[in-house]
Parts: C-alpha cells; sequence; structure tokens
C-alpha cells in the first residue's frame, strides 16, 4: 500500500526517519508545484470545461438560427444564464469567432446592455 504524506518539512524529515527505523519503505517524493500558479482544483477545472463547452454548444446553435436570417437581416438577442446576461448582435454571416468574441464578456458584469430604441427589434 502506498500513503503520500504532506506537511511541514521538518516533520516529514523525522516521520520518514522514523518510519525507516521501523522498517517501513519511505520514498521522498518532490513536492508538486502548480506551475500556472493558478491553484486550480477539480472544482474549479470542471467550471471551465462545462464553460468551454456550453459556449461552443451556445456558439453552435446561434450559427445554425442565423442561416435561416435573410441577406443583410440583423437581430439583437439576449443571452441568459445562471451566470449572467448579455446582448449579442447576430446575422446570416456571422462567424463562430464573432460570436465567441461577444460572449466573451458573458456573465463578467451579471448585467444586460441597454438596447438601442429600435422598434424592428424582435427577440427570438
Amino acid at each position: 500500500m502506498r500513503i503520500r504524506i504532506t506537511g511541514e518539512k521538518s516533520f516529514i524529515d523525522d516521520l520518514s526517519a522514523e518510519l525507516a527505523r521501523q522498517g517501513v519503505q519511505v520514498e521522498p517524493v518532490e513536492g508538486s508545484i502548480d506551475k500556472t500558479e493558478l491553484a486550480l482544483g477539480l472544482l474549479e477545472a470542471a467550471a471551465i470545461v462545462a464553460i468551454v463547452v456550453n459556449t461552443f454548444t451556445l456558439v453552435k446553435y446561434l450559427i445554425e438560427i442565423a442561416r435561416h436570417f435573410k441577406d443583410n437581416e440583423k437581430r439583437r438577442l439576449e443571452v441568459k444564464t445562471a451566470t449572467g446576461a448579455t446582448l449579442i448582435e447576430i446575422d446570416n454571416k456571422s462567424t463562430p469567432e464573432n460570436l465567441e468574441k461577444q460572449l466573451s464578456t458573458h456573465g463578467s458584469s451579471g448585467t444586460v446592455p441597454a438596447p438601442a430604441a429600435d422598434a424592428s427589434d424582435n427577440k427570438a
């Protein structure tokens, strides 16, 4: 059985010496360092993956919706999720990159910018 014990170096040194005296095989391990210095745990990594996957899926659906717009027809859509809301402009020439850029601010402020006064805008 392998057990990894981490702690202050002086304590680990004393513990290793004591275990070695009792015949327990001890294997020193270099301390693992988060080279990104982000200190991300499993929960944070899972949240990042979920955001990326959900954004990709949302962009895919938005492109599919935009394909049905007439030439030069532009719509303003409000996108809301649990993390926030944002307003995007979309037309049948919208690219995934353009939509990703518009969605990149999604959830950063949790507010929706005030739409321009235009009676022709319809929410889908």
